[in-house]
This record gives structure tokens, sequence and C-alpha cells, in this order.
């Protein structure tokens, strides 16, 4: 997270590419909830991590590789402000 916009540019693709052949929906939702309830931690490394992960969810979304509704789950589950 802590990275230039390109290098997070080429995780963003990389997931893209690796979805349906690599990693299933399931599995990128799984990572997403992690790193979301890890966040609080992230951000003390990185102060925009917060924004950073709302990229990266909003990209997978665009790019098909979890669903919109996943948002709203998430914050269902989700107990940390930051996630929020």
């Amino acid at each position: 997270m802590d990275h230039k916009p390109s290098h997070r540019e080429m995780t963003s693709v990389l997931i893209s590419e690796l979805y349906g052949r690599v990693m299933s929906q399931r599995d990128i939702s799984k990572a997403f909830d992690a790193l979301l309830s890890n966040l609080p931690d992230l951000v003390l490394d990185t102060p925009e991590a917060d924004t950073v992960l709302g990229n990266f969810i909003a990209r997978a979304i665009a790019d098909d590789c979890i669903p919109p509704k996943y948002i709203t789950i998430a914050k269902e589950k989700i107990e940390t402000d930051h996630a929020r």
C-alpha cells in the first residue's frame, strides 16, 4: 500500500488477470475482508491505507472480480471505524 501509484495499478491488473484462473471471487473477498479487519494496523504504517484499500476494492468491482454487493456485506461484517 505504500508503493507508487503505478505499482498499485499493476497489482490491480494482476488481481484482474488472476481472477477466474488462479483465484476465485471468494478468495478475493476473503483477502479484502482480512485487509479490512487489519486496517487499523495498516493505517499506522500507511496513513492513507483506507483510501488505497477502498480504491483496490472499487477496481476489483469495476473489473467484475467481486460483486458490488460486497460493499454492503463488508459494512455489516466489519467492526472498525477505519473500514467503514
